[in-house]
């Protein structure tokens, strides 16, 4: 394997226009202006887009309506139903289409090396991480088969024998103001499996022998950023060990995982030192934490191919602690974390990134704790434990009015209100700290953060996980999962139903508008959580967090 490293730079910060028109002052209900305040958050108002419902709650719907809660719901979720899972095989086609098999297509045609017949289509094929790039779509095939092994509930062709009517034509180099027309397909077949293993085994085939010809012709330089699954070839890497070993190769299975041990544990092990030019860090995109969740999800993957093959099923926690317990290599790295993160304060955490204390879950603090507190020896170890409570509770003091959080130390504006900064990524850790503790002061956190989120949540920088609607709905299904809240459940719905109407505007927004992070690849894997949601209410079933995936923070597509 030769090298020639790609630039692990996030795009994340880039304002994009929208023909959305956007909700004016005279327009605002009351619920807009923030807590103890009479003035609007201009900082957050001008990155979102009108929330139509803003206005609206299930309450309010069911007592205009002279109903029930429940009936309001069911009938909420049989309309809905059919667009979600229309939106998600058009999307699917539209990845496959133009990241796969346009490519692999053209690898095949072409006389000339791999990288001339690629870059003529002019694709990140070559960017090989997980956040924008190939290993991203794979992530996306490899849930996608994983369900459908573990949860044959929808059944349909696969999407290049569906009807192609719905599905515009999207050019892989379209530019960041172009924007395509997706109308929403007719509902069809909804009532089994979504795509077929063979048709997914296919694309995952594919996938990989357009990564391996990036090897073959490409030189990979790691750098410091490559540890982590989502940022780094670490994430490359491990998909390609769980994608060879859904084809059953091994061989290759085992060349993947030698790359992990050889190439990044080294540099997980490296001390963060002021003289070097580029420190390596602890958070989830790019540091080590990031490591440590590509070893569970390797881990989790072997335990569900191990169950599956048996006929037999792992809770929740077994399987997670399971993911994270009896592997030395984890239990180093986290080590160098905590040993980092106690250089600040005694009796508290915290980690820098570029110089600064971030608080979020993509850079800082979030995001780094809440993998943290699926290590069961994490739990276990008293001192540790209390550090984290305390870190975690310190934070919560710094919560804005509006239920925001800022996104560093020592920040005074609400203005960021995504999944890497603000309150977005803190819901899911303090429900888990709510679940740990019992401590309803967590929950009265979350309130307030998913309170800011329906207000504000509906953001102008696409559909995706990162800076998008569909990152601002996974919190409410994190809700629901955990309070068994169906208010929770509509607000999913309501915000899948903006993005999903609205995706001709949205959709070509963000730089990769295609990929995990900044595009629909991560938005099918949420709309698929959506209606399973939907799905388990509809049946008078209790949901459970397993419903739901957040790729690179939890485990639950093992589930």
């Amino acid at each position: 394997m030769s090298v020639h490293r790609l630039s692990s730079s996030m795009s994340s910060s880039h304002h994009h226009s929208s023909d959305l028109s956007h909700a004016q002052h005279s327009h605002l209900p009351s619920s807009w202006f923030t807590y103890g305040s009479s003035q609007t958050n201009e900082k957050l108002y001008e990155r979102c887009l009108e929330n139509p419902f803003v206005n609206t709650s299930l309450r309010s719907e069911a007592s205009d309506k002279q109903t029930s809660k429940h009936q309001v719901l069911i009938e909420l979720i049989e309309r809905s139903r059919g667009e979600f899972v229309s939106c998600i095989k058009a999307w699917v086609d539209l990845i496959v289409k133009t990241q796969i098999d346009e490519p692999y297509q053209a690898m095949i045609n072409s006389s000339s090396k791999y990288g001339g017949g690629v870059n003529a289509l002019k694709i990140t094929a070559r960017d090989l991480d997980s956040y924008t790039g190939i290993s991203g779509i794979l992530y996306m095939l490899i849930y996608l088969y994983i369900k459908a092994n573990s949860q044959c509930t929808w059944s349909s062709p696969p999407p290049s024998e569906c009807s192609s009517e719905g599905i515009a034509e999207f050019s892989p180099t379209t530019k960041d103001n172009d924007q395509t027309n997706i109308p929403s397909p007719s509902p069809q077949n909804l009532n089994a499996s979504l795509f077929s293993l063979q048709y997914l085994r296919e694309k995952i085939e594919c996938c990989l022998k357009i990564i391996e010809a990036v090897f073959k012709t490409s030189t990979i330089q790691l750098d410091n950023g490559d540890v982590s699954m989502i940022g780094g070839m670490m994430g490359c890497f491990t998909l390609c060990a769980v994608a060879y070993d859904i084809l059953g190769d091994s061989t290759n299975s085992e060349l993947a995982v030698t790359r992990i041990e050889h190439y990044i544990s080294k540099l997980c092990k490296i001390n963060v030192s002021k003289n070097q030019s580029k420190p390596i860090s602890n958070e989830w995109l790019f540091g080590r934490i990031g490591y440590v969740y590509g070893r569970a999800f390797l881990h989790a993957y072997k335990t569900w191919n191990e169950n599956w093959t048996a006929g037999s099923s792992s809770s929740t926690n077994t399987i997670t602690d399971s993911a994270y317990e009896n592997d030395p290599e984890i239990d180093q790295v986290v080590n160098e974390i905590l040993k980092d993160g106690s250089s600040h304060q005694k009796n508290s955490y915290m980690w820098e990134w570029h110089d600064k204390q971030y608080l979020g879950s993509v850079h800082g603090v979030a995001g780094i704790t809440t993998i943290l507190l699926d290590i069961p020896k994490i739990r276990h170890n008293q001192e540790v434990y209390s550090k984290i409570l305390n870190t975690i509770n310190s934070i919560m003091s710094t919560q804005y009015p509006d239920g925001n959080f800022p996104s560093s130390l020592g920040s005074k504006t609400s203005r960021l209100l995504q999944l890497c900064h603000g309150a977005t990524g803190y819901v899911g850790l303090l429900l888990k700290l709510y679940g740990l503790t019992g401590e309803t002061s967590y929950v009265d956190s979350v309130k307030r953060a998913s309170h800011c989120l329906w207000i504000y949540g509906l953001l102008k920088k696409g559909l995706g996980l990162c800076h998008g609607i569909f990152g601002n709905l996974f919190p409410f299904l994190q809700l629901y999962t955990t309070l068994h809240d169906e208010e929770y459940l509509y607000k999913a719905i309501r915000f899948a139903q903006f993005g999903c109407e609205n995706q001709s505007a949205l959709i070509s927004t963000p730089d990769h508008p295609l990929s995990l992070f900044e595009g629909i690849a991560g938005s099918v894997i949420v709309l698929d959580g959506l209606v399973r949601c939907m799905d388990c209410y509809q049946g008078g079933s209790v949901p459970s967090s397993t419903l739901i995936h957040m790729p690179g923070f939890d485990l639950n597509l093992f589930m």
